[in-house]
């Protein structure tokens, strides 16, 4: 069955690059997650969208409200679908004021359900690492 919504657009998601794009063939949709959206991996994004073929029309899928964890903003993860669920894995954000922005890397994998719209952690911890280069 499709995934309900709090919101639909006909404009769709943000420009972006670096996100994470997978074919959902229970309602024949594309799902994209996260990003960048200033080319620079400053701008990192960690909303939801999906993209119904039949109908050309994309919707924001929001978490429900009773869940309050969601994975942190990111690109360059990996994203794939699994019964029923969407699985986010690493990714890469930036930290730091706008002067002095070091690179963060994810190890946590998150699973998001498309009946209960809910984010799970299945691993990790859903803090950053700092790569080696940034280590003083």
């Amino acid at each position: 069955s499709s995934p309900s919504s709090s919101s639909s657009s006909p404009a769709g998601p943000s420009a972006r690059s670096r996100h994470s794009a997978v074919l959902y063939d229970v309602d024949h949709s594309v799902l994209i997650f996260g990003g960048d959206s200033d080319g620079r991996g400053r701008g990192c994004l960690n909303d939801l969208w999906s993209f119904n073929i039949t109908t050309q029309s994309w919707t924001l899928l929001s978490p429900n409200s009773t869940s309050s964890a969601v994975p942190s903003p990111r690109y360059g993860h990996y994203m794939t679908v699994y019964k029923g669920s969407v699985i986010i894995y690493a990714g890469t954000n930036y930290v730091g004021s706008t002067s002095a922005f070091s690179r963060a890397r994810f190890t946590d994998m998150w699973s998001f359900n498309m009946s209960s719209l809910a984010w799970t952690l299945l691993s990790g911890s859903p803090r950053p690492w700092s790569s080696v280069m940034d280590y003083t």
